[in-house]
């Protein structure tokens, strides 16, 4: 009876080492694999699919949050620079620093700036990772790898504006660059302040009157940009219709950090007493500037 315990003993001791054993091995491996990504993919720049605000966001491994928060416009939201990678059990933590995306007038380009905010992003596995394309599949699903996923990520006022001035998105969305050609830029002036009644512009031979405004509140600062003391006009194209509201906003210049949809967001509260021709009302396009100073 003394021997089957004895061998009982031992064999419960060896099950505990090859167990303590085998913790060793997994978190080795974990560290090693911890490791290489933080070096793959520490302190470089991507864009989330979904802009969100919340300093903190949650996903599970096919990319879908199930606490999603409000979305903010992606200037300040959308790109984030990864600053640590940590493996658990059961999870992925990234820690983020924000980057803005503001309009260098110089250059006609967004450009990316980093700002104050920090987000952590946190994804759930239904077990631990083996391998970095594991963890690369799992980032796709949650970050634009793409120009396609990019654009289709957009909200629609931005997704015009991006079709045509998007001229670099590579790398997994590490590179991405918005601009046009030096050419263009050498002989570009700014988009005229102009008016035309059903895509016919106005002038001094045709009958007709241009909207006239009634109401055309200020736009409001985003605090990024203020932060930073962006400033500048973004640049619009608008319709007034027959009754005096306006329809239809998309964005011709941008600013970045947030104000371009401020801007769309006041103007689309202006309120104007509509265009005529001949005396009656009539559907008016507007090149409208909205101007952010401080």
């Amino acid at each position: 009876m003394k021997a089957c315990t004895r061998t009982t003993s031992k064999k419960i001791f060896c099950f505990a080492a090859l167990l303590v054993l085998a913790s060793y091995v997994g978190f080795a491996a974990d560290a090693k694999l911890e490791d290489i990504l933080n070096h793959q993919y520490k302190d470089r720049i991507y864009t989330l699919c979904q802009p969100m605000t919340a300093p903190t966001q949650q996903y599970d491994s096919l990319g879908n949050s199930p606490t999603a928060s409000v979305m903010g416009p992606w200037t300040i939201y959308g790109r984030v620079l990864i600053k640590k990678i940590k493996l658990e059990p059961n999870r992925v933590i990234l820690e983020a620093q924000r980057i803005g995306m503001k309009f260098d007038g110089a250059t006609g380009a967004l450009v990316p700036i980093k700002l104050k905010n920090t987000v952590t992003l946190e994804i759930s596995v239904n077990q631990p990772l083996e391998s970095a394309a594991q963890f690369h599949a799992i980032l796709g699903r949650i970050f634009a790898f793409s120009r396609e996923d990019f654009i289709a990520s957009l909200p629609d006022f931005w997704r015009v504006y991006a079709q045509h001035y998007l001229k670099t998105y590579s790398g997994d969305g590490t590179t991405i660059e918005f601009g046009i050609s030096e050419a263009t830029l050498k002989t570009r002036k700014e988009p005229p302040s102009k008016t035309t009644v059903e895509g016919e512009q106005l002038g001094p031979s045709h009958r007709v009157t241009a909207p006239q405004p009634k109401s055309v509140p200020d736009p409001q600062y985003t605090q990024a940009a203020s932060a930073l003391g962006l400033q500048g006009t973004v640049v619009l194209k608008t319709t007034v219709d027959e009754s005096g509201r306006i329809r239809d906003v998309q964005l011709v210049r941008p600013l970045g950090l947030g104000l371009d949809e401020s801007a769309a967001m006041t103007v689309k509260n202006w309120a104007f007493n509509p265009g005529t021709r001949d005396g009656s009302p009539v559907k008016v396009e507007l090149t409208v500037e909205v101007a952010f100073r401080q």
